[in-house]
């Protein structure tokens, strides 16, 4: 542990190398900017599972696959890992479509949950909202913005799976929209871009991965963003959510975080 004095040199270290630095580099923080631009307001929605997701996920976190990773067994059935079941119940959390492959093949934990699912269900064809608590506030949100206001969306998921999800709901409801993820290039991304935040484009909603345009992406365009599933880093959530708020926004903003709760 470092002494008294050895603290204070090393202090007086640090402002002396501040002083040279500061006088080549400019640092702006986003503070500075909160002074130029329109009201940004923040909203935590948190969203009850439905009565399906609620049996799925309380059937998968009693299952033996469960009970093995968190007792750490080792037997002849390979187990899952704790990072992949949290992953697999955000997934669920979000639509039981994106598990559905899982309930096919009768995955650990999904054993017999296909029985849950209402007749005749098929994710290949019409999607059904109603099945996730999310995606029904997202469904709703949605037609209340298109209705009664001008303002265009920004949806953010940490996966493309997510983003399917999305553009089959705006294929439903009739919603014009664009998509950037990683199979994007650089060059098809920046006229996306440029197309969305034009005025008199009809582009109502730009689906985002957060992993390929959470930073340094310029939505003007857009003035209101839903982060529909929270990302293990919230840096990488603060980041997303700056796509809308940033200079040359001349709307009042509105950021919606979706929660998960029991």
């Amino acid at each position: 542990m470092a002494t008294l004095e050895e603290r204070q040199k090393g202090q007086s270290c640090l402002d002396e190398l501040a002083a040279i630095v500061n006088r080549c580099l400019i640092r702006r923080t986003s503070a500075l900017l909160s002074k130029y631009l329109p009201v940004k307001i923040e909203q935590v929605v948190c969203i009850r599972l439905t009565d399906i997701q609620q049996k799925m996920y309380s059937k998968f976190i009693a299952s033996d696959a469960i009970r093995r990773t968190v007792q750490g067994e080792r037997s002849g059935k390979v187990s899952l890992s704790a990072l992949s079941a949290i992953t697999t119940l955000k997934k669920l959390c979000s639509h039981p479509d994106l598990v559905f492959e899982k309930m096919e093949a009768g995955d650990d934990g999904f054993e017999g949950a296909l029985s849950l699912l209402p007749e005749k269900y098929n994710t290949r064809k019409v999607i059904m909202p109603e099945l996730s608590g999310k995606l029904a506030v997202l469904d709703c949100l949605l037609a209340v913005v298109k209705a009664t206001t001008q303002d265009k969306v920004v949806l953010v998921s940490n996966y493309t799976q997510t983003l399917d999800l999305f553009e089959r709901l705006s294929k439903h409801r009739g919603y014009q929209y664009v998509r950037l993820d990683g199979s994007m290039t650089i060059k098809k991304r920046a006229k996306v871009v440029e197309k969305f935040n034009d005025p008199l484009s009809s582009d109502f909603i730009f689906m985002l991965s957060s992993k390929a345009g959470g930073c340094g992406l310029n939505l003007i365009g857009a003035n209101r963003l839903v982060m529909f599933d929270p990302d293990w880093n919230p840096a990488n959530d603060d980041q997303a959510m700056a796509r809308v708020w940033r200079d040359g926004q001349c709307k009042q903003c509105y950021i919606y975080r979706f929660l998960q709760e029991q």
